[in-house]
């Protein structure tokens, strides 16, 4: 069976969601002592920032235009899957599924 992603999947939980998941973990849901009797817990800013190198934000000559792709195997791929002629091997998919799952536990 697979489990299907909740709700905030993949998002930053919103001031609402932090304080319920707060809650839910076995935090306290009240004011703390430092913030006074009718404060209540305050979410965390939702900023994130990111600073870049010099050396980050130039990008090397051979990278400048893009990921370096073979359009031309990407069209035939496209093609193939479009008229139903890409083979699918679905044990080779499950062996490297497999694979990676070992290689993430270890």
């Amino acid at each position: 069976m697979v489990d299907t992603p909740g709700p905030a999947s993949g998002r930053p939980l919103g001031p609402r969601q932090a304080t319920d998941a707060a809650a839910s973990d076995g935090a306290p849901a009240g004011p703390t002592p430092d913030k006074g009797a009718g404060a209540g817990p305050r979410p965390a800013p939702a900023v994130d920032t990111v600073r870049l190198s010099d050396e980050a934000r130039h990008l090397p000559p051979a990278l400048q235009g893009g990921a370096p792709l073979d359009r031309e195997a990407i069209e035939r791929i496209k093609t193939a899957i479009a008229e139903g002629d890409y083979p699918i091997d679905r044990e080779r998919i499950a062996q490297k599924l497999h694979e990676s799952f070992e290689e993430m536990m270890r």
